[in-house]
């Protein structure tokens, strides 16, 4: 079974049709983001604040192969880590967006009418996540000098739900969230804030927040004052009897059965965790969306930026969980996509996602003849091999999904060193290419590339019979979106 261009058209046409309008209205009350309809965004000012541990995934490189154990290691490090965090939640009043395994993202929206206050139990927050990390360095076999970097930012957002039925997650519009997270990427460890929340606190201007961690005394004492109810001896105690009651033995991994489109993620716990020995990970970004979505926001125009995520959130998904592709869908981490693929052999687990990534290129093409407004966005497609798990962990009724392997990191890395016109492959995905296949990538590296590109060249290397490719893209043009 091939793709067709057509499929994807028709479905981008009836998601923006779906979502002919759209409004931005005050927050209504507290923030339930699975209950955020299709068609509004709700306005809100708060504080994002974004935890990372920053060296985490060395538990994976923990053994000389990465195999079962270096995965175990990984995965109970996180799950009483992510159940240590909800104890903290237990203590203060915020929302939790999600995990993205190691990474945390945590809105702070209380009390609503005193900004400055916000900002101060953001850092409280920050303190005690960095004050039980650094005491439980000594007391679990895993990872003994974790280093956590946290970065948060304060100012107004959109926040908004979309996707495919059934499979929609919330993602903030606007610059807080954005800064917040590119906080993360500094060198040191620590806790940062973003120029506004700096101001808030000191009244004083800075060009570069990053480069200055506010120091452990100073966030020992906001703790202290600000959200004395969280006991970090605590804290400490309950950590150090999970470590006694959570052995690696609790995580067990079965063979998913293929393609892993049909995985349900909601049968996934630590004690029933999928592994596939050869997986691919593609991660697909939509680049050059965060500036786009300012500049909507400075010209009051949110509703566009709501319209074409929502269509290219929906197609991404559908189109890479469907056959011939029949990759799944792990979750969406602001406006990029994480996905996983595997076959019978590596190397046809690596061209199906050649292919995938030459359709979700063509299909972005084509979603720009239906909404014109999209024309300055691009995808940066990473992909990468490797044994990749597939759990949930966290506390029972809030589990998070989680998808992990040094191939996760690898496509990350890709991605993230590619244009928006490019797709780029580690060098396990390069050693199983056929010849053909190579060609199309130099260097790791393929610009422009589309599905009837990868499908010919497959074709010529005799891994496929000659079928039908897809069809080139239509020039039929939807009106502007909103009247523009």
């Amino acid at each position: 079974m091939t793709w067709s261009i057509e499929t994807s058209r028709s479905r981008m046409t009836k998601a923006a049709e779906a979502l002919s309008s759209f409004h931005v209205v005050p927050l209504p009350g507290k923030l339930d983001l699975q209950s955020i309809p299709l068609d509004k965004g709700y306005l809100l000012e708060a504080v994002h604040l974004y935890v990372d541990i920053t060296n985490a995934t060395k538990l994976l490189s923990s053994d000389a192969e990465e195999g079962e154990r270096a995965h175990r290691r990984f995965l109970r490090f996180l799950h009483l880590y992510q159940r240590s965090v909800a104890r903290v939640f237990d203590k203060v009043d915020v929302v939790k967006v999600d995990f993205q395994n190691q990474r945390l993202h945590v809105v702070v929206l209380e009390p609503m009418d005193d900004p400055k206050a916000r900002v101060l139990r953001a850092l409280a927050i920050a303190a005690a996540l960095d004050e039980l990390v650094r005491r439980m360095n000594d007391d679990h076999a895993e990872l003994a000098d974790a280093s956590l970097r946290a970065g948060l930012e304060i100012g107004e957002s959109v926040a908004v739900r979309n996707g495919t039925r059934g499979d929609r997650e919330p993602l903030f519009l606007g610059r807080p969230a954005n800064r917040a997270a590119h906080l993360l990427k500094g060198g040191s460890k620590g806790v940062v804030m973003g120029e506004r929340a700096w101001k808030l606190l000191t009244d004083q201007e800075v060009s570069e927040p990053e480069m200055q961690p506010i120091a452990a005394a100073d966030l020992h004492s906001v703790l202290k004052d600000v959200c004395p109810t969280i006991d970090i001896d605590a804290l400490v105690a309950a950590w150090r009897a999970e470590v006694h009651t959570t052995p690696q033995s609790t995580f067990k991994f079965h063979a998913p059965t293929l393609p892993l489109s049909k995985l349900d993620f909601a049968t996934l716990t630590p004690s029933h965790s999928a592994r596939v020995q050869s997986c691919v990970s593609v991660l697909v970004d939509l680049d050059g969306f965060s500036e786009f979505v300012q500049a909507c926001r400075d010209t009051a125009q949110d509703e566009v930026a709501a319209r074409i995520l929502h269509v290219l959130r929906k197609e991404m998904r559908d189109l890479a969980t469907s056959p011939p592709f029949n990759a799944k869908k792990v979750r969406y981490v602001g406006d990029s996509m994480e996905a996983v693929l595997s076959d019978v052999t590596p190397q046809k687990a690596a061209t199906n996602a050649l292919q995938l990534a030459g359709a979700l290129r063509d299909m972005m093409a084509e979603a720009k003849t239906i909404l014109p407004e999209a024309e300055p966005l691009g995808l940066q497609i990473g992909v990468a091999l490797g044994p990749i798990a597939l759990t949930r962990l966290g506390r029972k009724g809030n589990l998070d999904p989680c998808q992990m392997g040094l191939a996760v990191e690898r496509a990350r890395s890709e991605q993230e060193g590619c244009s928006g016109r490019s797709t780029r492959v580690d060098q396990a995905v390069w050693d199983v290419l056929p010849s053909e296949l190579r060609r199309l990538v130099p260097g790791r590296e393929g610009k422009d590339l589309g599905y009837n590109e990868v499908h010919a060249a497959l074709v010529e290397a005799g891994l496929l019979t000659v079928g039908s490719l897809a069809s080139s893209p239509a020039t039929t043009v939807l009106p502007r979106a909103f009247g523009r």
